[in-house]
């Protein structure tokens, strides 16, 4: 795997003789760019950012210390190299400031070159491996916690559900592996909700006001798991609870019901659970023990979706859609938050650790209406059927990249947070899209843009200005000369060619 070099030097030698070596000497390696010019080089880096950057410290216009602070405030991924004929140790100790890998003395010479360079990939190889070993240790630690706070506390409560020992043990060891504090004891609360609507922000207020999990149930409010070392935490729930509720009604005092069992070790968390009804709301006592409540019918048809979608019949698919498209469209608009995680439910089961949903799985919480999505729910419990033997890796994280990048490319969206949304660093990114699309990231998002751009000033009555806008180009000047340089002409002139097309066609 080749890293990117991009050289920056007013010297041509220099660039030519760095050049020439890294093309004949230097396999692990390939230069993606030079410049003579400060400001011209910094645009082409924030547009494309290389793996190594070797800058020279006098250059015209804007100095090379001045590139370096740009460069690893905007791209930190990138490792610097300081070439200069100048060897003093003020320069050298304000370059190690900035972070600077490694200070080359002109004239560079081949052999201090290549060393350097090796030097420098194999650091960029350490940084990638604990760069990745953190992301995969925090989106496991994400899918785990998920799983815990949507699966496990409104089971708990459901009253129905008691699982097998090897079972329970799997819940015990991720417990134990994200939240450390729950080892000594844990205490199960609930915090009965009349008004539905007032559940995810009381369970959000419980959270960041303790050391607790929370999980809406189907008793129609919160349930906690909070840890618990001292003893009796009933009075800390009770008063966390009251600040919370105060805060939903502005300030007026209402005292919280709450149930709050004794603090006992976490395995033996099942001994304290309560009698099913004793702490349902009031007025809704019956509300899980009816099998033909809304929730019991959807819960009931959503465990038997991934058979149908193992079958392939599309005509008891599409019975199944048209049997609970109004009962999910009843279920969202009595309560949306728990609608959505009845709904999680089935794509988690899909996806178990360590395997992680894709990141379209937020796209679940931002559908209108009830049938786009029960769209989303089939297509992403489909996809873990689909991609059963290729889901981690590189095609996975490539395929997260591309759905981010269709969703906002119209957004200021950079390399770095695609890498984000996609869980890999920004040069393993980059060197993807190099790989398996052969081409740059930057050329990717401007071919969205542009194809975005075609159809707007074709189909819309949009200035120009408002189309750039629309695909993510703030300045007209600068969308109008890409547009030229993808499309052959300016946007002026091609929306007046779709227009004098469409009149032609006209009868």
């Amino acid at each position: 795997m080749k890293r990117r070099i991009y050289v920056i030097d007013d010297e041509l030698p220099v660039l030519e003789g760095v050049r020439f070596i890294v093309e004949s000497s230097f396999p692990s390696g390939e230069i993606c760019g030079t410049c003579t010019s400060g400001i011209h080089a910094i645009e082409e880096i924030d547009h494309d950012p290389p793996d190594i950057l070797l800058v020279d410290i006098r250059l015209p216009g804007i100095s090379g210390l001045e590139i370096l602070n740009d460069v690893r405030t905007r791209h930190p991924g990138v490792l610097c190299i300081i070439i200069s004929a100048y060897e003093q140790f003020t320069i050298a100790k304000e370059a190690l400031d900035f972070g600077v890998f490694a200070y080359i003395v002109k004239p560079v010479t081949k052999t201090k070159l290549l060393k350097v360079l090796s030097d420098a990939c194999d650091e960029l190889d350490r940084n990638d491996r604990r760069h990745e070993a953190d992301l995969a240790g925090k989106a496991l630690r994400r899918s785990v916690e998920t799983l815990l706070e949507r699966q496990l506390l409104p089971r708990l409560f459901s009253g129905v559900w008691r699982p097998r020992a090897d079972e329970w043990e799997l819940w015990l060891m991720a417990l134990r592996a994200v939240r450390p504090d729950f080892l000594p004891a844990v205490a199960l609360g609930f915090i009965p909700c009349a008004d539905a609507s007032m559940a995810p922000g009381l369970a959000a207020a419980l959270r960041y006001k303790l050391p607790c999990w929370t999980g809406l149930t189907d008793l129609g409010g919160v349930g906690v798991l909070i840890a618990a070392p001292h003893g009796d935490v009933s009075r800390e729930l009770r008063d966390a609870a009251r600040n919370a509720l105060r805060m939903a009604y502005d300030g007026t005092v209402r005292e919280p019901t709450i149930w709050c069992a004794q603090p006992v070790p976490l395995e033996r968390v099942w001994e304290t659970l309560p009698p099913l009804g004793s702490i349902a709301p009031t007025g809704d006592t019956n509300r899980v023990d009816s099998p033909s409540s809304p929730e019991s019918l959807l819960r009931e048809a959503l465990t038997r979706l991934p058979g149908l979608l193992k079958s392939g019949s599309s005509t008891a698919l599409a019975t199944w859609r048209e049997t609970n498209t109004p009962l999910l469209l009843q279920m969202l608009e009595r309560n949306r938050e728990y609608a959505l995680v009845l709904l999680m439910e089935p794509i988690l089961e899909a996806y178990p650790p360590p395997r992680l949903p894709p990141i379209a799985i937020r796209e679940l919480g931002r559908q209108s209406t009830a049938e786009d999505t029960l769209d989303v729910l089939l297509r992403l419990i489909g996809g873990a059927r689909n991609t059963a033997g290729s889901y981690e890796g590189d095609s996975r994280s490539l395929c997260d990249a591309l759905d981010y990048l269709r969703s906002h490319f119209s957004e200021a969206v950079s390399l770095d947070d695609v890498a984000t949304a996609a869980g890999v660093s920004s040069a393993h990114l980059s060197r993807l899209f190099r790989q398996e699309l052969q081409l740059p990231f930057s050329d990717y998002l401007s071919s969205l843009r542009m194809e975005e751009a075609q159809r707007l000033l074709s189909e819309s009555s949009l200035s120009i200005k408002e189309v750039g806008y629309a695909v993510g180009y703030h300045d007209a000047n600068y969308f109008s000369r890409v547009f030229k340089r993808w499309v052959g002409v300016r946007p002026r002139e091609y929306s007046a060619c779709t227009s004098f097309s469409e009149e032609g066609d006209t009868p």
